[in-house]
């Protein structure tokens, strides 16, 4: 399943993005760890938070930091949209972003 994200001053800026609804089933529990693959499944994945806190409907914030925002601002433009992907059985728990 794959989904775009718009990235905004803050996506573009801050080492996060924020999970629509309607794709909140797919992430796990407040404060678990998710893998998240930048530019290929090929990659080593960084390590993400998934934080429920900060939305008042509780839909999760993955929180990437430092290496995510590089990532961003070396291949992307403020505006672009990224290209999630999820539930690919051969990396559980983890997202692909191009």
């Amino acid at each position: 399943m794959t989904f775009n994200i718009r990235l905004g001053v803050a996506y573009y800026n801050l080492g996060f993005f924020n999970i629509k609804l309607r794709y909140d089933m797919y992430f796990g529990v407040n404060d678990s760890i998710i893998d998240v693959y930048l530019g290929s499944w090929n990659t080593i994945p960084i390590q993400a938070r998934i934080d429920r806190t900060t939305q008042p409907n509780r839909t999760p914030r993955i929180m990437m930091g430092i290496t995510y925002t590089t990532w961003v601002q070396t291949n992307y433009l403020q505006g672009d949209n990224l290209t999630v992907e999820i539930l690919n059985l051969n990396h559980p728990n983890s997202m692909l972003i191009i």
